[in-house]
C-alpha cells in the first residue's frame, strides 16, 4: 500500500483520501493539539513532559506516568514502556504483559 502526502492536502493511499489530520504547536515547539475526524485532542505539559491528553469536552482521555527522574514509564492508553540499557524504548506491554508494540530502536 503506497501512502502519499501532498502539501496542505489529506494523506492519500492509491488516490483515495484516508484522513485529514491537523496539528497545532506551542511557541516552544511542543505539540498543543491534534484534530482528526473532527475530534480534537489537547496535550497538557509539565515543562517538557506530556502529562495528559484531553478531548473536546476537557475530559482526560490519557494520562502519562513518569519516574522521579522524568522517564516515561506508563501511559493509560499505550501501556508500560520497557527500556534497554541506553534508555531507548524497546517494547510496550499492557497490564498483563502482552506485547503491544514490538522492538523499537533508535537510529543514529
Amino acid at each position: 500500500m503506497a501512502f502519499q502526502w501532498r502539501q496542505r492536502k489529506p494523506i492519500t493511499t492509491n488516490g483515495a483520501a484516508l484522513v485529514n489530520i491537523t496539528y497545532t504547536y506551542r511557541a516552544d515547539g511542543l505539540r498543543h493539539s491534534k484534530t482528526s475526524h473532527n475530534a480534537t485532542t489537547t496535550h497538557v505539559w509539565n515543562g517538557a513532559h506530556i502529562v495528559l491528553e484531553r478531548n473536546d469536552s476537557g475530559v482526560v482521555v490519557n494520562r502519562f506516568y513518569r519516574c522521579v527522574g522524568g522517564l516515561l514509564i506508563r501511559s493509560e492508553h499505550h501501556g508500560w514502556y520497557l527500556f534497554n540499557a541506553r534508555g531507548d524504548v524497546v517494547q510496550r506491554v499492557d497490564n498483563v504483559y502482552i506485547i503491544r508494540c514490538g522492538l523499537l530502536t533508535r537510529v543514529g
